[in-house]
């Protein structure tokens, strides 16, 4: 276990350095260090000084960043990575959003029309960018993002979240798609392959060496051996 600095390593659960680290807080007993990759892992059973001496380490590591260095502002603004974390007190105080902020959110991503019809975004993103602008932007606020009509870009989305409105989009079908027929979503279990007249041979795909032999003739019949049994009603539906 090495805990500084420059390195969080609990093993089994985590070894990374701290700039992969976007936060840390608590979920009942449960600490959750949320990372850039947009994952978080969850540890229980941490004693409060392990927890105190974790948090302590990343303040550490947090204080040594200049933030203010071109560096820092010039990297590109990642949404999806800032708040892939879950919402709470100690992470709005954390990420220390302002006016600011809310409107580098939205524009992080310029308006595309080439993107108008893309899918929507995730609703929990969308929710928390909402829940976000919310706390610190007053209500009708100027200067905030504006979305295009009728658009779905991913700009447009956070702009409507941001401005409280959302809008479902239904993407456009591809005209070269076919249509998918309820049986082509039916598993089929049975194999069938007609190996004479009248006369079928019926494998189990589940068990390969499960094989049998119907006959369609006179009279109709089954090497199962069982009355009733599905293998006939499945060459009969093939």
């Amino acid at each position: 276990m090495i805990i500084n600095n420059k390195i969080l390593n609990l093993p089994p659960y985590i070894s990374t350095t701290w700039n992969n680290v976007l936060g840390l807080h608590m979920k009942g007993p449960t600490l959750v260090i949320s990372l850039s990759t947009g994952e978080s892992v969850l540890i229980d059973g941490l004693s409060k000084d392990l927890i105190e001496t974790i948090f302590l380490a990343h303040r550490s590591y947090l204080e040594q960043q200049d933030f203010s260095n071109p560096v820092h502002q010039n990297q590109p603004a990642s949404p999806f990575g800032l708040l892939n974390q879950p919402i709470s007190p100690a992470g709005l105080e954390f990420l220390q959003f302002g006016q600011n902020a809310i409107k580098g959110i939205g524009a992080a991503m310029q308006h595309s029309d080439a993107l108008a019809h893309a899918p929507d975004l995730p609703a929990e993103f969308l929710d928390k960018i909402a829940a976000i602008a919310k706390i610190v932007a007053p209500e009708g606020q100027e200067g905030l993002p504006q979305a295009e009509l009728n658009c779905n870009c991913p700009h447009c989305q956070i702009a409507n979240a941001i401005n409280g409105q959302r809008h479902h989009h239904a993407p456009i079908a591809d005209p070269h798609d076919e249509p998918v027929s309820p049986e082509d979503l039916t598993f089929q279990q049975w194999k069938i392959e007609q190996t004479g007249t009248n006369l079928y041979q019926v494998t189990n795909k589940l068990d390969p060496k499960e094989v049998y032999q119907v006959y369609l003739g006179d009279p109709v019949g089954c090497t199962c051996g069982e009355k009733n049994c599905v293998h006939i009603p499945a060459v009969l539906k093939s």
